[in-house]
């Protein structure tokens, strides 16, 4: 029998190239239905 473990999750992203493909990564990895997911989005102001 599996143990479904819950795990905690933090996107961070900027936007970059690599923050995208770090996102993609995590979406379709196979976290338990149990996971929580938090995100935090930095953005430079435009000036």
């Amino acid at each position: 029998m599996a143990i479904s473990k819950q795990h905690q999750i933090l996107i961070a992203s900027d936007g970059s190239p690599s923050a995208q493909a770090a996102l993609a990564t995590a979406v379709k990895f196979p976290w338990s239905a149990s996971s929580r997911v938090r995100t935090v989005i930095a953005r430079s102001e435009a000036h």
